[in-house]
């Protein structure tokens, strides 16, 4: 259980880091210390805040077959951003591009997750 908290809080790092590459309008400072609080403080305020939008906006994100989530995501992010001097996004474009950078690399590990717990450990090929 905490390797999986772990991985995950490592892999939202190096998506923090990703989407500070790929995206002009995000900045992260504080080097690697600065990355990883960062990264701790978007979990607490997607685990807190975003869980409450998410079951507010529930009729909203059913509506929009789930885009709406994109939403809730850039909210989360934008106000991980006013709270820590480490990172600066700008405008709420730059937020939900990251918000959807996020989500697909958050998907591909839930399905190497999956992958990896379904197959069994294969031996050498048996004649």
């Amino acid at each position: 259980m905490i390797k999986h908290g772990v991985v995950s809080l490592l892999v939202l790092a190096a998506t923090f880091l990703l989407c500070g590459w790929l995206l002009p309008g995000m900045t992260l400072q504080g080097g690697l210390l600065g990355v990883l609080w960062t990264t701790v403080l978007f979990a607490v305020v997607n685990l807190v805040l975003g869980g409450f939008l998410r079951t507010v906006a529930r009729p909203l994100v059913w509506i929009t077959f789930g885009l709406f989530l994109f939403v809730i995501n850039a909210i989360t992010l934008k106000v991980t951003a006013l709270v820590t001097s480490d990172l600066q996004i700008h405008g709420l474009g730059t937020a939900l591009w990251a918000a959807l950078i996020m989500s697909v690399v958050g998907v591909a590990v839930r399905l190497v997750r999956r992958h990896t717990a379904r197959s069994p450990q294969q031996g050498p090929a048996e004649a």
